[in-house]
């Protein structure tokens, strides 16, 4: 899967979670080159919109972030696409918790849409907060490319009283 396509399926999740007012945590673990991990594959600015530019300037950062009302901007496009997909006008979907692997294929079928093609997406090439699950490591960030051949391999609910 392409960095956009995973990051279109992330920020789908996040808007599921928004939109249907889920108190659960959704994570998404990702089969790669490396083995089974977690990654955030945008970071966020202002009111949790994704940041598609940041550079330094002057002892400090500037950032662009995403515009919900941009129909160019990947992130819009694809918050748009679930909204009206899911039909959250009507209904909350909190019944797809129950089972993820739904979900999940839901998700990915709402991505797989051809509006989203072309659109303008992050400037970054990397992934943040990187989680090997299999070899414990950590790593603050990495390449998107260093991961291999990545796919989506769960979609993880967990409850806000489960503790770690």
């Amino acid at each position: 899967m392409e960095l956009d396509k995973v990051q279109q399926l992330q920020y789908a999740v996040a808007c599921f979670k928004e939109f249907s007012h889920a108190k659960s945590q959704l994570s998404l673990i990702w089969e790669t080159g490396h083995g089974f991990a977690t990654f955030n594959s945008y970071q966020v600015g202002n009111r949790n919109s994704p940041i598609l530019t940041r550079k330094p300037v002057f002892e400090a950062f500037s950032e662009s972030v995403s515009d919900p009302s941009n129909s160019i901007d990947m992130f819009a496009v694809t918050r748009h696409l679930l909204y009206n997909e899911f039909n959250f006008s009507l209904v909350s979907n909190l019944f797809l918790l129950e089972d993820p692997s739904i979900l999940l294929n839901q998700l990915l079928d709402t991505i797989d849409d051809s509006q989203l093609s072309g659109k303008k997406g992050t400037d970054s090439t990397k992934v943040w907060n990187v989680s090997f699950l299999e070899s414990n490591v950590t790593l603050p960030f990495l390449d998107f490319s260093f991961l291999g051949d990545v796919e989506p391999a769960s979609l993880v609910l967990k409850s806000s009283t489960d503790t770690e």
